[in-house]
């Protein structure tokens, strides 16, 4: 939603925030009001920026949903600096059984006509309290809306790979 894009910039960056899909429109209507933030519609896996042009590159809960993670890894790392930052964040490898139930669920859910998946992510809102998402949104904390979005990041996407901390290293 461009959050973080507004974080960076109330710190006085310039930021460049990208997305492959439509988000990037809600992402520019949340940051108007921030000057240095900048909105640009793209794939991280074709990068529109050059090589070595950013001081940090900041990709939270994306790269794990591409077709691998690893490239989209390796070309955001070409558009940062030398000497300069990257923060990554993917979804961790979890026990066999909630792995391989939920890609039994993921094996329907990505195959739902999306309007039936969106009215169906809003069902399982209070179950927030019991199984914690990585982003800890709640009902305590977030409208049952913005419950029912991060329960559509997680069946909705095509792909989602999970990786373990040697794999991240």
């Amino acid at each position: 939603h461009g959050r973080y894009l507004a974080a960076f910039s109330s710190l006085g960056a310039e930021v460049v925030g990208l997305d492959v899909g439509r988000g990037i429109e809600v992402a520019q209507r949340f940051n108007r009001s921030w000057p240095g933030v900048h909105c640009v519609q793209g794939d991280i896996l074709h990068l529109p920026f050059g090589k070595n042009r950013f001081d940090m590159g900041f990709a939270r809960g994306v790269i794990h949903h591409t077709p691998s993670s690893q490239a989209a890894f390796l070309r955001l790392a070409e558009v940062v600096k030398p000497g300069g930052y990257l923060y990554a964040w993917v979804y961790p490898r979890e026990g066999t059984a909630w792995e391989w139930s939920q890609r039994l669920l993921r094996a329907v859910t990505t195959r739902l006509p999306p309007r039936l998946l969106y009215y169906l992510c809003f069902v399982p809102v209070p179950l927030m309290s019991v199984v914690k998402p990585y982003s800890g949104t709640n009902l305590g904390n977030s409208t049952w809306r913005q419950c029912a979005q991060v329960v559509w990041d997680w069946y909705s996407p095509k792909y989602q790979w999970h990786h373990t901390q040697e794999e991240v290293a």
